[in-house]
């Protein structure tokens, strides 16, 4: 089984081992037909999700190398049905398409498997209406897999009739963390490095490095979905039903960018404060073994000599404020400018 054998997203807890043998097993003897995984993060909970649907499916037990595996770890299989809000909940409608799913027939050996995405989202008439399939499938080829941050936000009848599985993840294991940011961290430290060393030019440009970087690699991500939405549409049985996953997808690929877009800013923010804060302690008097930097410390100690704490304090309060706003009113561009500007004026004693 090497798809569950490989889930390196996993922390290598007890709970989490006794509890991939167990799914392992079930996978192998299907000896349930609904279960609820819980954990914190909604990308790993559906990558474990699909993995275990492979198991289920794949002739080996979860092989990964074969088609059904390689379809299924896509979110392409046509015998995997992925529910998600549309908005901001499941509703009564959404079921139509549940039981329109599970009441097709299924190749011998395989399952119809439902895999329900944030299933906190149910509204009252979707868990009501859903309950009935759940407890009465249409035939034993019917296997469900919920997916939620916690039990209490699911109606208890439904929670009664699942299999129940709580899991933790590696920190840095959410998908967005698979992002390499090093080009863009270069970046920002030449360009303080130019800053501190009095290039006024650098101030003026940076803000519009860091953007462009940013808007690079959501250009790159674009691009990897595009590729993926062409082939999710080659690949489906049902058009209508591809249709509405290309929309979910496209849903999800919207909020990815924008966690991936505050991630690289917030990278960025954090740089700059460790600068600032360098520069603070280098004045005072600090060595470099109390620097976030300590390679910098040559070069501030050489470059500072007029610098006005006062406004490198603010700049601190300024980046702080700008946090706050980040993916509302703020404008990345024209807030780093700003900053930069502001920096520069600081390090001349303005």
């Amino acid at each position: 089984m090497a798809l569950l054998d490989n889930l390196d997203f996993l922390t290598p807890t007890t709970k989490n081992r006794a509890s991939l043998k167990l799914i392992k097993n079930m996978a192998q003897t299907r000896a349930s037909h609904a279960f609820l995984f819980l954990g914190s993060s909604p990308d790993c909970l559906y990558r474990l999700a699909l993995a275990f649907a492979a198991s289920i499916n794949c002739p080996q037990s979860g092989c990964g190398n074969c088609r059904i595996c390689k379809n299924t770890c896509r979110g392409m299989d046509a015998h995997v049905l992925t529910m998600e809000a549309e908005g901001n909940f499941l509703v009564k409608e959404d079921v139509v398409q549940i039981k329109k799913f599970v009441s097709m027939t299924a190749p011998a050996g395989r399952k119809k498997i439902v895999i329900i995405r944030q299933s906190e989202t149910m509204n009252d008439a979707f868990a009501n209406k859903f309950l009935k399939t759940l407890e009465e499938p249409p035939d034993e080829n019917c296997l469900f897999v919920l997916l939620a941050s916690q039990a209490q936000k699911l109606l208890p009848t439904i929670v009664s009739r699942c299999m129940e599985f709580e899991w933790t993840f590696a920190p840095g294991s959410q998908e967005d963390s698979a992002v390499d940011l090093g080009a863009l961290e270069k970046i920002v430290h030449a360009g303080l490095k130019k800053i501190v060393q009095g290039e006024v030019a650098a101030a003026m440009g940076l803000g519009s490095q860091v953007c462009q970087m940013l808007a690079d690699i959501s250009q790159e991500q674009k691009k990897a979905f595009q590729k993926e939405l062409k082939l999710r549409k080659e690949t489906s049985a049902d058009p209508v039903q591809a249709e509405r996953e290309a929309k979910l997808a496209a849903q999800r690929q919207q909020r990815r960018l924008a966690r991936l877009n505050k991630l690289g800013m917030d990278c960025v923010f954090d740089i700059i404060v460790a600068w600032l804060e360098d520069m603070i302690a280098v004045k005072a008097g600090a060595g470099q073994d109390v620097l976030h930097y300590a390679h910098n410390y040559t070069l501030i100690d050489a470059s500072i000599f007029d610098i006005n704490l006062e406004k490198l304090w603010a700049i601190l309060k300024d980046i702080d404020r700008n946090k706050k706003f980040m993916g509302r009113s703020l404008n990345a561009e024209l807030a780093l400018d700003s900053i930069f500007l502001h920096l520069r004026d600081a390090l001349r004693g303005d």
